[in-house]
């Protein structure tokens, strides 16, 4: 395999030192050197001594000079040098003038394009890292393409079309352009790289790779060194944020056993690069919509086009609290909840499938947990259009685990989510969740046992109180005094809430335990979550996917708030129709707040509407979201589609603020991101 290696220089002869040694340093004994013309006569004093040095290594080097006689710019430089390349060879290595290559670097790119060379799926070799990688030693794969030392092969470079307009109108024709991360998505729609005043090449070939699904190779640890930000680059700025962070060398570099992404590297790569990747495309501090955040924190006030970006980018970085699950800590084996068998066998898939297949429902239950999954994904997802949120919420966890989804069968998807090690730390990270609220019962024996032996800071506790209002502990009842009960539960574990959930408060009405319940949480200035609207059992033959939609008084509501002013009610209701008189109470009675959507209104359609109905009508005087989870990986999609409906419906508010001429700061927009998803929740129920 003939493998060529091109060297870009033009204006810095200290910094193309630096680098050509460190080449012999790796003993390389022939790379080709490519020079664009010079702009103006103190580059070309420059590019005189970068020749003379040329010249003065050819006892240790064979270098082959390859200079232009007019300026061109960096992106025809680049691609130049690739086709040069790529003539008479099969693959190249290509280095521009600021990156340095550090021990290993040739070893790792040769072998690297040697074992990947029928692997169609991979374009590029890249060999920048300065992610927090703890195995030293294994190789790993992202979807984004780094340009500061890195190789491709002739065929792959053979399907690339260099020019950008074309790179974003296919990925627009296709859906994709949306699924690109924050700044390349905000870089497709710059004007500037879209009319070519940007001398940028390597967006198109990144583009490249996401339109086509690709992967890049990346090593454990940097093997170059860019000296490029200390000022004297044409395109970026003065930074030390790509500082690589140790010089740590291993002598063995080894490769995974399967070709998909590291999803934990690719949110850390992704994270960072969203934050500082417009410094290695300006070196001004204006760039369109984005500018870097530490120049208009406090200073700019946003432009119209910048509120997307801005928004976008505090809304998915904010990790959020979390304030009513039914998810528990993974030492719990018994209720700990994660995996494709779980999510199809989710209640909402259940309900979805037996409503619309006629299957025998005692016969469905007898099944296996394995066949009934196998069942509904043939049904809901082979034979059918998966256009249900409850299925496209499944597509969307299987999307960001990197597994195939079009059309593939029930044994292919359960191999691939099978080979997922994530823990319940990298699901937590990847949905971007801090922290989670439990639902505990304390009258059911194995459940009590969380709630006495949890010790894992990121599950709160809460108390759900449903079965002190129904009959099911009766014989407990007549024995409990519900005020030292709850004294006592409170001190022992602290609950950050209690929690019931009712029809039409019929229940309450019918018990005088509800006056001593809210007595205990005033004295301790515990909330009181009340999830109102939900019928029990409306059909009994599909179990918990059985339950349906209840006609709750809101007369009745308003009658608790007005009696007890000193409790503070947390409510979420099931109707879409009540959701306008909820607002109008939660006007007058300040112990009232609104949080989330739950259970059947937790739609795009009905999201949407409400919260906006919410910020019209109530400001941010609510919780915006709770995700109801039962299985660890609902979270992924979740919060990653109330992001969405939050951006969209708060973008569309902001403009109107600036239209009627109103001023917003960038880090107004992160202070109110961070008080909706984080602050507000953590103080209204007292997490520290």
């Amino acid at each position: 395999m003939k493998i060529g290696t091109a060297v870009l220089a033009y204006n810095r002869p200290t910094h193309f030192k630096k680098v050509i040694h460190g080449i012999i340093n790796e003993k390389i004994k022939e790379i080709n050197v490519y020079i664009d013309g010079p702009e103006n006569l103190t580059i070309k004093k420059n590019q005189s001594k970068i020749i003379s040095h040329i010249n003065k290594l050819k006892k240790k080097i064979k270098i082959k000079l390859i200079q232009q006689n007019k300026n061109y710019g960096l992106a025809f430089s680049v691609l130049n040098a690739i086709k040069s390349e790529l003539k008479n060879n099969d693959a190249m290595i290509l280095i521009e003038d600021d990156c340095v290559p550090q021990k290993g670097f040739f070893n790792y790119m040769y072998k690297s394009l040697k074992k990947y060379k029928n692997e169609k799926k991979i374009k590029s070799i890249c060999s920048y890292n300065n992610l927090n990688v703890t195995d030293k030693k294994k190789t790993f794969f992202l979807k984004r393409f780094n340009p500061w030392g890195w190789a491709t092969w002739r065929d792959r470079w053979t399907q690339f079309n260099p020019d950008i307009k074309f790179a974003i109108e296919r990925l627009q024709a296709f859906g994709k352009i949306n699924k690109l991360p924050l700044d390349l998505k905000t870089y497709c729609k710059n004007n500037s790289i879209l009319e070519g005043k940007q001398d940028i090449w390597s967006l198109s070939w990144t583009l490249f790779h996401y339109f086509d699904d690709a992967l890049v190779l990346y090593p454990p640890i940097s093997l170059i060194k860019n000296i490029g930000f200390d000022g004297t680059g044409v395109h970026c700025t003065k930074t030390d944020v790509f500082n690589i962070k140790s010089s740590f060398t291993s002598k063995k570099i080894s490769y995974p056993k399967n070709t998909n992404v590291h999803l934990l590297h690719e949110l850390e790569n992704e994270n960072f690069l969203v934050k500082n990747s417009s410094k290695t495309f300006f070196t001004s501090k204006k760039f369109d919509s984005i500018q870097p955040y530490n120049f208009i924190k406090k200073t700019n006030h946003l432009t119209y086009d910048q509120i997307n970006y801005y928004l976008e980018r505090f809304v998915f970085s904010t990790q959020v609290v979390d304030i009513h699950t039914h998810l528990y800590p993974s030492k719990f084996k018994k209720f700990y909840k994660s995996g494709l068998i779980e999510l199809l066998n989710y209640h909402y898939l259940v309900a979805e499938y037996l409503s619309s297949s006629r299957f025998d429902p005692a016969k469905f239950y007898k099944l296996s947990s394995f066949k009934r999954a196998k069942i509904i994904w043939d049904e809901l997802f082979l034979k059918r259009m998966p256009l249900s949120t409850s299925t496209m919420g499944i597509l969307k966890i299987l999307e960001k685990y990197e597994i195939k989804i079009n059309k593939t069968p029930f044994s292919e998807v359960y191999n691939e989510f099978s080979k997922n090690n994530l823990s319940e730390t990298d699901i937590l990270n990847l949905a971007g969740v801090k922290e989670v609220v439990m639902t505990n019962n304390p009258f059911e024996k194995t459940e009590h046992k969380i709630i006495t032996e949890n010790r894992d800071k990121r599950y709160k506790t809460s108390i759900r109180l449903d079965d002190l209002f129904t009959d099911k502990i009766n014989s407990l009842k007549d024995k409990l005094n519900i005020n030292k009960y709850l004294n006592q539960v409170i001190k022992n574990y602290n609950p950050v809430y209690f929690a019931i959930s009712t029809n039409n408060f019929e229940e309450l009405s019918l018990k005088n335990y509800f006056n001593d319940v809210l007595e205990v949480l005033k004295k301790f200035k515990k909330p009181l979550m009340i999830l109102m609207g939900v019928k029990r059992n409306v059909n009994p033959e599909f179990k918990l996917a059985g339950d349906g939609l209840g006609a709750p008084n809101l007369e009745i509501l308003e009658g608790i708030l007005r009696k007890n002013p000193k409790n503070i009610f947390l409510i979420s209701c099931l109707d879409h129709s009540d959701h306008f008189r909820l607002n109008v109470l939660a006007r007058k009675f300040s112990n009232l707040k609104i949080f989330g959507y739950w259970w059947f209104t937790n739609q795009e359609s009905i999201i949407k509407n409400i919260l906006q109905l919410r910020i019209e009508m109530l400001n941010d005087n609510f919780i915006p979201q709770h995700s109801d989870a039962r299985v660890i990986d609902q979270l992924i999609y979740k919060w990653n589609d109330f992001r969405n409906y939050y951006v969209e419906v708060y973008s569309k508010k902001y403009k109107q603020l600036i239209e009627i001429g109103h001023k917003i700061k960038a880090e107004d927009l992160d202070k109110t991101v961070y008080n909706h998803f984080v602050e507000k929740p953590s103080k209204l129920i007292k997490i520290k």
